[in-house]
């Protein structure tokens, strides 16, 4: 899985060889840090569930774009919904 981020330009993954599977779709998870920060990125997974824990498990292995600020204490993981609501049974990390 990698990520893309559509804002800067970056064009979309190419789809995948013949006989290989392609994951689903591609879901906007926000990695919230204990500094206040809000950072996102696109993360290509088969559910918004599996999207969020991707994120978790490899977080530099995404492009994370700052989003804002927001008072919290820990670091946590949501996958984002079409009107950028959190999925709250997404939720994964320390909290």
């Amino acid at each position: 899985m990698r990520a893309f981020d559509a804002a800067d330009g970056t064009p979309p993954p190419e789809p995948p060889a013949p006989g290989v599977e392609a994951p689903s779709a591609a879901y906007t998870v926000l990695c919230r840090i204990d500094a206040y920060a809000d950072y996102t990125a696109i993360v290509e997974a088969d559910s918004a569930e599996e999207a969020a824990e991707l994120a978790s498990d490899n977080h530099g292995g995404y492009h994370w774009v700052f989003s804002g600020t927001h008072e919290f204490d820990d670091r946590r993981y949501v996958t984002l919904d079409q009107s950028g609501d959190e999925i709250e049974s997404t939720l994964v990390g320390d909290f």
